[in-house]
Parts: C-alpha cells; sequence; structure tokens
C-alpha cells in the first residue's frame, strides 16, 4: 500500500515540474479559484490556465487545499505557498542542474483572474496585483544593476548594508546576531534596494509602456452574474406587493411559528413571527424541492413522483434540484410546477389519501396551499418569464459546447445586449404578455424559448394572474440594476473595453468559474467514499490525469529524474504536512 501512496505522490510531483517549465515559455497565465467552508473547514480550488506563444492554452489543475480562512489574506497566502511549493520541486530535480526556475516568473507572467463577485475575491486580486507590482519592480531593478557601474554597485551593497543594520537596531545589534539571521536580513534589504530601483526605471516609462508592465484584468464568473440578478430580481419583486397595497403570497409558517401565531392569536409574538416569515416563489420552489427531490434520498417522495409522472405522462424526470441549491433550479422548479399544476396539486392529495391519518405533514401542506395561492402563482409565472426570456438565452451563451472557446473577456456585448432586453421589457411587458408574443421578440437571443409549454401554460393563466405586468416589471427592473452592478467590469470606462486583440489572447479565461466549483464538489464526493485518502494523494491523482502528465512523462523525463521523484516522493509521505 505505501508503494502504491509513493507511486500516486510521484505523478503529483511530475505535474507540477510540468507546470514549472510550460510556465517559462509562457505569453500569459490566467488564474481562477473558488472556495467553500465544509463542516467548519475551510477549502480552496485553483487552477491556473497557461497560454503558449503559439496561442494554446493549456489548464492546470493546482489542488484542492485546506486553508485557515477565507480571508483574502489567507487565500493570497495558499496561492504562493502551491505555487512555490511546485517551483521547490522542480529546482531540486537534475532538470534545473544547469538554470533554476524562479516562481517569482509565474507571478509576473499572471495577465489575469477570475473569481466570483464576493469581496473577499475583489481584494484578493487587489493584493495580488500589488504582489506583481513588487515582484516586476525588484526584477527591474536586477535588470538596471547589470548595467550600473562599479561604484555604483558598491553604494547599492552598502545601502543594502547599512538597511540591514539600521533594521536589527545598530551594528553592536548585529555582530551578536547568527550567520543565518544576517542573510535573511541581507536578503530582504536587498529586496527592498531592487525594488526601489525598479520603481526610478518604472517612472522613467513612457505611460503606454507603464500600462502595459501594469496589465491585469479580472472578470466574475457569468454564472453568479445570472444567479445573482435573479436574487436581485426576486427581492424587488416580493417589495413590489407591498409598495402596490396589494395582498402578497400567503405566509408559509414552519411548524413552530404556526403554533405560535395559533396560540397567540393578535399578540406582539404572533406579529413578530408572522414579520421573519417568508412566502412567494422561491420559498415554495424550496419546499417543493425537498418534497419531490430530496438530497437525502431515505427522505421525500421523488421514487413515487416518478413513478406517478410515468403513469401519468409516459415519461418521467427529476424535480428540479433546489434541495442542493443548484443553478438555475428556483426558475425550473417554477417552470415544472406550472406546467404540470393539476398533476403536483393532484399527486399532493394522493399522498394525504394514502396516509393513515389522511393529512399532509406540515411542509407539505404549505406547498398544497401555495399552489392554490392566486398571489404565489403570480411569482412562479414571473420567475418562469424571465428564464425563458433572460436565463436560457444568456446561459446558452456562456456555458456548455457554444462558450467552450469564448473568451470572457469578449462578452461585453453580450452583457449590453442582456440589459437593454431587460429595459425593453420594461418599457413594454407585452412583449411577453400579448397574446401574441413570441421568441422573436420575447426572447435574448431571439431563439424559440427553452421551454414552450411553460410559456403556453403562464398565457393560459392569464386571465387569473391580473398583476402579473406589475410583479413582471418589478423584477426585471430588480434583475436590471444587479446585472447593471455586476457586469461592471464591461463598462465604457473599464479595462476590459480598451484591450487590443493580442492584450486578449494572452488574457483568455473562460465565461465560468465551474471548473473549481466541480473540483470542490469533486474532492467532497470522494472524500465520502474514501475516508482515508490524503489530500497530497487526491491532489496527485487528479492533476496527473487532468494535466495530461503521462504525455510529459514519455517525452522529456530520463531516469536521473524518476530516481529524484522516487526519494522526493518518499519524502513527502513521511512528512504528514497535511496532519500539521
Amino acid at each position: 500500500r505505501a508503494k502504491h501512496q509513493c507511486i500516486v505522490l510521484e505523478g503529483g510531483l511530475v505535474s507540477d515540474m510540468q507546470l514549472v517549465e510550460d510556465v517559462q515559455a509562457a505569453t500569459g497565465i490566467t488564474l481562477s479559484s473558488d472556495g467553500i467552508t465544509h463542516r467548519s473547514s475551510n477549502y480552496e480550488s485553483r487552477e491556473a490556465l497557461v497560454i503558449r506563444a503559439d496561442g494554446r492554452r493549456v489548464r492546470y489543475f493546482l489542488g484542492v487545499h485546506s486553508a485557515p480562512s477565507h480571508t483574502s489574506e489567507a487565500q493570497e497566502a495558499g496561492w504562493h505557498e502551491v505555487i512555490n511549493s511546485k517551483y521547490e520541486t522542480f529546482n531540486e530535480s537534475p532538470r534545473a542542474a544547469e538554470q533554476k526556475a524562479d516562481s517569482c516568473i509565474f507571478v509576473i507572467k499572471t495577465t489575469g483572474f477570475h473569481t466570483d463577485h464576493a469581496e473577499d475575491q475583489k481584494r484578493l486580486v487587489r493584493v495580488w496585483v500589488a504582489h506583481k507590482r513588487q515582484m516586476k519592480h525588484e526584477v527591474r531593478g536586477e535588470q538596471a544593476l547589470k548595467f550600473m557601474a562599479s561604484d555604483k554597485v558598491l553604494m547599492v551593497a552598502w545601502e543594502a548594508s547599512r538597511e540591514s543594520i539600521e533594521a536589527v537596531g545598530g551594528i553592536q545589534e548585529w555582530e551578536r546576531m547568527g550567520t543565518a539571521n544576517k542573510e535573511a536580513h541581507l536578503k530582504i534589504a536587498y529586496q527592498n534596494v531592487m525594488v526601489k530601483l525598479g520603481k526610478d526605471a518604472f517612472t522613467a516609462l513612457s505611460d503606454v509602456e507603464k500600462a502595459d508592465i501594469d496589465f491585469f484584468v479580472w472578470t466574475g464568473c457569468c454564472m453568479h452574474k445570472e444567479l445573482n440578478a435573479v436574487k436581485g430580481g426576486n427581492v424587488r419583486m416580493m417589495a413590489w406587493w407591498v409598495e402596490s397595497k396589494v395582498e402578497g403570497p400567503i405566509k408559509l409558517m414552519n411548524r413552530d411559528n404556526a403554533r405560535t401565531v395559533t396560540l397567540t392569536g393578535s399578540s406582539s409574538a404572533s406579529a413578530q413571527a408572522l414579520d421573519v416569515l417568508q412566502g412567494g416563489a422561491v420559498k415554495v420552489t424550496s419546499l417543493a424541492g425537498t418534497i419531490f427531490n430530496n438530497k437525502d434520498d431515505k427522505k421525500g417522495h421523488q421514487n413515487i413522483l416518478r413513478w406517478h409522472l410515468f403513469e401519468d405522462h409516459g415519461f418521467t424526470i427529476n424535480f428540479p434540484d433546489t434541495s442542493n441549491t443548484r443553478y438555475q433550479s428556483h426558475c425550473e422548479a417554477a417552470t415544472e410546477l406550472l406546467i404540470d399544476l393539476n398533476f403536483y396539486i393532484e399527486f399532493l392529495e394522493l399522498v394525504k389519501d394514502k396516509k393513515e391519518k389522511q393529512s399532509l405533514n406540515h411542509m407539505e401542506q404549505n406547498v398544497y396551499n401555495a399552489l392554490h395561492d392566486i398571489p404565489t402563482l403570480h411569482e412562479l409565472a414571473t420567475l418562469t418569464l424571465y428564464s425563458q426570456s433572460i436565463s436560457h438565452p444568456y446561459l446558452r451563451q456562456v456555458h456548455g459546447s457554444a462558450a467552450k472557446d469564448r473568451n470572457a473577456l469578449d462578452l461585453g456585448p453580450l452583457h449590453d445586449r442582456v440589459i437593454q432586453h431587460c429595459q425593453a421589457i420594461i418599457s413594454n411587458p407585452d412583449l411577453l404578455l400579448a397574446p401574441a408574443a413570441t421568441y422573436h421578440h420575447g426572447s435574448l437571443d431571439a431563439q424559440p424559448w427553452e421551454c414552450p409549454d411553460a410559456f403556453y401554460a403562464i398565457h393560459r393563466l392569464l386571465p387569473n394572474l391580473p398583476h402579473l405586468r406589475g410583479t413582471l416589471v418589478a423584477f426585471f427592473e430588480g434583475a436590471l440594476e444587479t446585472w447593471k452592478w455586476f457586469s461592471a467590469e464591461f463598462s465604457s470606462s473599464g479595462p476590459i473595453v480598451a484591450l487590443s486583440k493580442e492584450a486578449r489572447s494572452c488574457t483568455w479565461m473562460e465565461p465560468t468559474n465551474d471548473k473549481n466549483e466541480g473540483n470542490l464538489g469533486a474532492y467532497h464526493v470522494n472524500q465520502r467514499k474514501n475516508l482515508s485518502i490524503t489530500q497530497h494523494q487526491y491532489n496527485a491523482r487528479v492533476s496527473f490525469k487532468r494535466n495530461k502528465t503521462s504525455a510529459y512523462i514519455k517525452d522529456i523525463l530520463q531516469p536521473v529524474d524518476c530516481r529524484y521523484l522516487r526519494r522526493k516522493a518518499r519524502i513527502l509521505d513521511a512528512s504528514r504536512l497535511e496532519a500539521e
């Protein structure tokens, strides 16, 4: 078993060397990451996309690692730890015998960062850019030093020594220090002097040259943009009922709140309970997902539901996975409930009839009541219309096979069209509500509706939905405001719009951050199946496969490299770094 573990680790170490060698000739590197908290532990997934001189793009899985916290500073420290470990592996190998690789080059060659829109991620990018600028100044200072006259070089050396002595409190303290401490202080002082020289050289450059050197771009995941737009629309729609003084969706109380309201009547406790309660489309789709497709397969009615769907429709589906908070699951659930509204009502009645006490449980009763509630049906219809006109057409552009070769930096026009289409619906909701409304004008991409049956089901319900125009406009207003906020990087005053074709090619990023989110999900699924596997083992397995390291081994490595890797893997296996 120990031998097998070391062989797996060797594959991961080779993948580290492969990345370092690929970076040496790269014209650009874009980074992406995502984090999650699972059972009070923080995990970070990281990937790098290396853009080669010939334009080819090679994606590298850098691993899933535990982290002390999710702060920007902790994330940046984690990035440097991961990168430095890979460079250490390479520099200790026989392949670095002639020339060592400098991890500063990796940082300097980064041209873009792709994350979600959380503030800690934006701060991480700012911290990274500042560090990259520092590294560039240091390298530029070293280059300037090579062309200095000997007397100026001596002055630089003297200045570094003086800074080191002053930093420890004077010559007497310096003399009492050990050799290792002196070398560490001299190294820091040398770096500081190089940065100063680099800044002086940078100041002498033209504005165009400075902009080229400082070039770095951030963009946010398009899936998160769409997710937040739906959230923004829903918040605005929920507020519309109060602002318009129209009775809104029924409150869907849990068992405790229902008991409080029943026992206390019109008391302050009852009023407080009602104030914190939620109702409406998103609440009912959440409950419906728990009932019809529970994430715990020992709970819920998903099995009997599929059987009844097959009996009634001749086919079966899985109810949208709102129980697992999947992207678009609430809009999909709203669509499904409206298409088969009578079926789901009858199914809940069947569930009730089959029970010994002939009654639904509290959650089932909430969903049953909501499906009979006209204001709730308004919100379900609004979610469905938004998804048909905006969400699905947008996702077709940024996700799946159509987006495989699309650079996220080229999506500015798409986001402009989204904003324009939201404005068009707000100005003229009949684009979706008129009897003659079609996808030609109602859909963002003028392509057929993703689910025509949903569109027709809503139009059949229109006589019973007198306030749909109001909820629809309110939802699109909230979504529009959110789209503007979350697509700000594509604004006319932003850095992306002015990028040249060459700059875009060396700053290529995928439209979504699905890779890292998938990495985190796959890691936790693997942890459930293989309780004893370490992060080192897992990352080595995945990186060897995903980074196509076997080809690198066949084409590049020599027997002397393999001997080094065996030795290094055994040291790593015995280190128990993850336990520390």
